[in-house]
């Protein structure tokens, strides 16, 4: 089973990300720049949304719980 197939666990992300917009500006989540390979997210136009996992990614996990790259937050290419 994937998360993809767990409706709850589903449910309980967009409450996440929910949460997150009454606080943060811009969500990794909201960019188009942002694409996934397996469980991992990269940024389209190469910024590193985690400079410390060597690759420059960031969990997929973290991305649909709201969590936001600081990379992202002044980005001059973030779109939405």
């Amino acid at each position: 089973m994937t998360i993809w197939d767990n409706q709850k666990q589903l449910v309980a992300f967009g409450v996440c990300r929910a949460k997150a917009r009454l606080t943060k500006k811009r969500l990794t989540f909201d960019c188009f720049k942002a694409h996934s390979k397996e469980a991992r997210v990269y940024c389209r136009n190469g910024h590193p949304l985690n400079p410390k996992s060597g690759d420059g990614s960031m969990f997929l996990i973290s991305v649909l719980k709201g969590t936001t790259s600081s990379q992202c937050k002044n980005c001059p290419d973030f779109d939405e």
